[in-house]
């Protein structure tokens, strides 16, 4: 399901559930959705980011990078 609305419902209303990030917890509290951190599930994300060596990353993708290393401290 790609609509990210539709899949909030569907965890409602039927016994679903998400795996997603530290940054959806407070968003889905509105939604009355608890979240668990699932400590050592072996789960590991990556970042690629990848740039061309002449340009320069604009003012928004290095808020998006700041942003990485504050919440994640191992980038």
């Amino acid at each position: 399901m790609s609509n990210y609305h539709a899949i909030i419902n569907m965890i409602n209303h039927a016994d679903a559930l998400m795996l997603g990030n530290k940054w959806q917890v407070e968003e889905l509290k509105y939604s009355h959705i608890k979240s668990i951190e699932i400590e050592n599930s072996g789960i590991t994300m990556n970042f690629v980011i990848i740039k061309r060596k002449r340009d320069t990353i604009s003012n928004a993708g290095q808020v998006f990078l700041d942003i990485l290393h504050e919440n994640y401290d191992y980038i």
